[in-house]
């Protein structure tokens, strides 16, 4: 009954050990989905993006459209301030898109780096704890082998 004592601490120990590989395993497969999800999520939002200039372009070009065809239906040459303002209009609807797909691509790179960075958290913290389970485990199968030496 005596040499029990330091075999259960042996085998304990060794499960110790490989506990704390699975939560190493278990933690970096985490971080995977994590990363994952991340590149997933920033493809969504440049997909969104894309879709969003789309329209406010579309609808820029028939607004400019609408006030080439009234201008030309009120019997002007479409020169002089009309031409300056529709000029104008067009220059803002290309700053407004502009900005609209940079401020898409930065939401995008965002979403990649917070997702990257979570992952990274949560493999470090997989690696932590299963350096701990395995060193316990490690300390207590030496120890039951140990008594079981010296028993």
């Amino acid at each position: 009954m005596a040499a029990a004592v330091p075999a259960i601490s042996v085998i304990s120990g060794v499960y110790g050990i490989y506990s704390g590989m699975q939560q190493s395993k278990e933690a970096s497969k985490a971080a995977s989905k994590q990363e994952a999800l991340a590149r997933q999520n920033a493809a969504n939002i440049e997909s969104e993006t894309r879709e969003e200039a789309r329209r406010v372009q579309k609808a820029g070009d028939e607004a400019l459209a609408e006030g080439r065809a009234k201008a030309a239906a009120s019997g002007t040459r479409g020169t002089g301030s009309q031409s300056v303002f529709l000029g104008s209009e067009e220059d803002e609807l290309n700053r407004q898109i502009d900005w609209l797909n940079k401020s898409g691509s930065n939401q995008a790179a965002l979403a990649a780096k917070s997702g990257a960075n979570a992952a990274d958290v949560t493999r470090y913290q997989g690696k932590t704890a299963g350096l701990g389970s395995a060193f316990k485990g490690a300390t207590q199968a030496a120890g039951g082998i140990s008594d079981w030496w010296g028993a």
